[in-house]
């Protein structure tokens, strides 16, 4: 498996597994969208969902690589007119993401070891060196949807 694809099926299992997403919401990896009903009828995308996005690896001193990966949170303009729905998506998508810094910054947690734990059973070889956050994007509306990025940068060597 890529690494890419390895880190946003870890983030799909944090969000599913250590927040409040709520109902409904669909967690999508977009390398794998085959992991949840998120196509309608019509062709277009579920919402509320959060839609996870992870970019090619880099490095950063020439030795740790590293992956960024955004969480992008969105719901329908017409049922979420005031924002709100987005709002407590965005802040259950941050919880997720603060947790894992957190922890990782703690040097413990059930959540920071599941998601090494995953990383590792996919990736052989790879050594998880910690979360930092990364840009996220402000509030934009798209097609009809209320949008919203939150940013994580995985930190990692082979």
């Amino acid at each position: 498996m890529n690494i890419p694809k390895a880190i946003e099926l870890a983030l799909a299992e944090t969000i599913r597994n250590y927040s409040e997403v709520g109902t409904g919401v669909v967690v999508r990896p977009w390398q794998s969208i085959s992991t949840e009903q998120i196509i309608a009828k019509e062709g277009q995308r579920e919402y509320p969902m959060i839609d996870i996005r992870c970019g090619s690896p880099a490095t950063d001193d020439q030795v740790t690589r590293y992956c960024e990966a955004s969480l992008i949170c969105g719901t329908y303009a017409q049922d979420d007119k005031d924002h709100a729905q987005i709002s407590e998506l965005y802040e259950a998508a941050q919880e997720s993401l603060d947790l894992l810094h957190d922890q990782f910054m703690a040097g413990s947690g059930a959540a920071y070891a599941a998601f090494v734990t995953y990383m590792e059973a996919e990736i052989e070889g790879i050594h998880i060196g910690g979360v930092s956050f990364s840009a996220g994007n402000p509030p934009y509306e798209d097609t009809n949807a209320n949008l919203m990025a939150i940013s994580i940068t995985v930190h990692y060597s082979k």
